[in-house]
């Protein structure tokens, strides 16, 4: 639906919109990978369902905690993150990122539960309806001629509600009887047992996230809010079939390692996966190399001709990311979130150094060959390891 309607959402808002909106996002991603302190990831890994009940709602009370802290913050340090940000009218929306965050907080905990339970139609289905309310309240407030930045980001919120309120639905229809078993003395000895998502898993994700958001961040600090435009949709479009597939992947994958892990099968389940993401990327990565920029401008426009050249010079970076992130989850199944920590600790160094020399150094074409390029390298590195 994103691709879809991504030639009409390009001529119907201007790349300042779509870079401020993204700035908004990357907030929200990095405060979202630490709403729940990770426990939900481990929802999957318990034998008991009683047991992984009692993870899944102590996620809940964690994401209620930070969305209470993300009140406060909003209130009192808006005007102080868009100063820095350099996009002063992000000001008067940052109100809605607390809402945003509970939709977050709560949607990823009944993710991971609806995934252990193998439903993943239903998790197909929550993915479609999500993604229709957003891209329909973009094209319909834009063709009555409501086009600033607050539909960006009121669509993007609409449609983070909208997931948890499905499966929500769903959970307390068909789980009520295992759920009414969870008791406040067992969420703590949950919460204790599986420490190291918090102390590790967290840190790691946190780097990662950072690491993704680093860009869109630096880049409207030093450049523009059009130039994070251009970017923030090419990754978009870059992404969006790979994250989509990928991420789809990697809640099979997930499940399906996690019970290979006790039966001695898990370098079957990896070695199946990988070569299937091979397949998956390589058509994607290679029009997108060799003729992004043209793409772009037939598809979007000819003002999105600058965008087009990201998306080349990212394309490699892409193709990496998209084999390596799910199978990076195998690292969950056999909990070593330690060494997952230091790559993505890695990561975030090597991308703000290279972001940074860039910009000095040449604009940001250069900022993001060297982003790319270092990326590949480490993405190589981890895939050779797993």
């Amino acid at each position: 639906l994103g691709i879809l309607l991504s030639p009409v959402l390009s001529r119907l808002f201007a790349p300042e919109a779509f870079g401020t909106a993204a700035v908004f996002s990357s907030i929200l991603s990095i405060i979202g990978v630490i709403v729940c302190l990770r426990y939900e990831r481990a929802i999957m890994l318990p034998e008991k369902d009683e047991d992984a009940a009692n993870l899944f709602v102590g996620s809940l009370l964690l994401a209620g905690i930070f969305t209470a802290l993300s009140v406060v913050s909003a209130v009192f340090l808006r005007e102080s993150v868009s100063r820095w940000l350099k996009a002063p009218e992000l000001a008067s929306y940052l109100w809605i990122l607390p809402v945003a965050i509970v939709a977050t907080g709560i949607g990823l905990p009944l993710r991971y539960w609806n995934t252990r339970r193998k439903r993943f139609g239903l998790l197909s289905i929550t993915r479609v309806a999500a993604s229709a309310g957003t891209q329909s309240t973009c094209v319909g407030a834009g063709l009555l001629g409501y086009r600033d930045l607050g539909v960006l980001i009121g669509a993007r919120t609409l449609g983070l509600v909208i997931s948890p309120v499905l499966l929500g639905w769903n959970v307390w229809r068909r789980d009520s009887k295992v759920l009414s078993q969870v008791q406040g003395k067992q969420i703590i000895i949950g919460l204790k047992r599986y420490r190291k998502f918090p102390l590790a898993s967290t840190w790691s994700s946190l780097f990662n996230t950072l690491a993704q958001q680093v860009p869109t961040l630096l880049l409207s600090t030093s450049f523009s809010q059009t130039i994070v435009g251009y970017y923030s949709l090419s990754m978009r479009l870059i992404q969006l079939p790979m994250v989509f597939i990928g991420q789809a992947i990697a809640q099979v994958f997930l499940q399906r390692a996690s019970v290979a892990q006790h039966g001695g099968t898990l370098n079957i389940v990896v070695h199946s996966t990988f070569r299937r993401l091979v397949s998956l990327g390589l058509f994607p990565l290679l029009v997108l190399g060799l003729i992004g920029r043209e793409v772009f401008v037939v598809v979007l426009g000819p003002q999105w001709a600058e965008a087009g050249v990201y998306a080349q010079i990212l394309a490699l970076w892409q193709f990496s990311v998209f084999i390596s992130s799910p199978l990076s989850t195998v690292l969950t199944v056999l909990e070593r979130q330690g060494a997952l920590l230091g790559f993505n600790i890695l990561l975030l160094v090597t991308r703000v150094l290279s972001l940074s020399m860039g910009a000095k150094l040449g604009g940001v074409r250069l900022a993001l060959a060297l982003y790319a390029g270092g990326g590949v390298v480490l993405y190589a590195g981890l895939l050779l390891w797993l």
